[in-house]
């Protein structure tokens, strides 16, 4: 079974709920993605070409993908406390500016013919990666 955390406990298995599975599911989801598109970039350095209809796509979806994860990564300063909590900054003012910010480049990428360049996603990517860190650092 398991307990607080989906940690292992005696007697059986207890499911975990719906949102953690959704969740864990989209963080996996959006690291095999990263890796696929990874892997695809460095055969086409390696060989110098290209596959039609995966070109097509992968831009717009490692951009879109990108964007997902800084916005998940930014919006869990709302969920449970980590070893650190965030602070006041991160909730009430960078998460909150990050999450629009990337809310307003997905309205862009999805619903204008507009592409945003890469240095703006890797930017956000950035962010992202920064805000995940500071609350790995224990304060204690």
């Amino acid at each position: 079974m398991y307990g607080k955390y989906g940690k292992e406990i005696e007697g059986g298995y207890r499911s975990l709920p719906a949102w953690k599975h959704t969740l864990i599911l989209t963080i996996n989801f959006l690291g095999f993605a990263g890796a696929t598109l990874v892997a695809y970039g460095i055969g086409v350095v390696l060989t110098g070409e290209t596959y039609g209809p995966f070109e097509r796509y992968a831009g717009i979806t490692s951009d879109i993908l990108t964007l997902i994860g800084v916005f998940l990564t930014a919006a869990s300063v709302y969920g449970p406390p980590n070893t650190r909590k965030p602070d006041k900054f991160s909730t009430r003012i960078s998460a909150p500016i990050v999450m629009v910010a990337v809310l307003g480049m997905l309205y862009i990428l999805l619903f204008t013919t507009q592409t945003v360049p890469d240095h703006i996603v890797n930017g956000f990517a950035l962010l992202g990666l920064a805000g995940g860190l500071f609350r790995t650092i224990s304060r204690a």
